[in-house]
This record gives structure tokens, C-alpha cells and sequence, in this order.
């Protein structure tokens, strides 16, 4: 926090207090350190209804972590069948330029005869 407006924003326990007292400031710090030694308890055992909450975002979160492993595996996959595709092309392109060869040459021949 960097004011006293915003503390008391966070913690309702605080609104009522006057920080240009030091009783208030005294008042303050016991308040923040009950919030505090609290809290790890709260943590390691929240409410129910936290904890279902809690439950849902772990869920949430593993199956979308999932969901990324899948798609990083298809990616792959997809990436593998691409290089393959480009392979196969290559090697139908140069059968290809082979048969205009074959074909070439015995059109020449065709002509040689027809001319003989």
C-alpha cells in the first residue's frame, strides 16, 4: 500500500480509524498482524466454498494443460505429415520431369520413323 486511503480500502476493519493518531496506527498494526497469523490457517483450510472453487480451478486448469499437450502433439503431427507431403512432391515432380523426358525422346523417334 502506498496510503493510508488504500489501506483502509482493503480493510474494512480499518475505515473507522484516524491515521493521524498513534493509537489508530497501534490499532492498525494489531488488526493487520490478526489478518496475517490467520491467514497460513486459511490457506492450508479454507472454506468450503473455496475449496469447491479451488477444485474447479485445478480441474479448469488441468484440462486446458491438457488441451495444450494435445495440441502441441497435433502440431507435431501435422508438421511430420507436412514434411512428408513435401517429399512425396518432390519425388512425383521429378517422376514427372522423367516421363516428359520419356515422351520427348519418343516423339523424336515417332518423327525419325515418320520421316524414314
Amino acid at each position: 500500500m502506498s496510503s493510508t486511503k488504500e489501506l483502509k480500502r482493503q480493510n474494512g476493519d480499518l475505515r473507522h480509524l484516524d491515521f493521524r493518531r498513534k493509537v489508530s496506527w497501534s490499532q492498525a498494526l494489531a488488526v493487520l498482524q490478526k489478518a496475517q497469523e490467520a491467514y497460513p490457517d486459511w490457506h492450508h483450510n479454507p472454506p468450503e466454498e473455496y475449496r469447491e472453487l479451488f477444485n474447479a480451478i485445478d480441474a479448469a486448469s488441468d484440462a486446458y494443460a491438457r488441451s495444450i499437450e494435445k495440441g502441441l502433439q497435433l502440431s507435431e503431427e501435422l508438421e511430420r505429415a507436412a514434411d512428408d507431403l513435401e517429399a512425396l512432391s518432390g519425388e512425383l515432380q521429378q517422376e514427372a520431369e522423367e516421363l516428359k523426358a520419356i515422351e520427348q525422346a519418343s516423339g523424336k523417334q515417332r518423327r525419325a520413323r515418320s520421316l524414314n
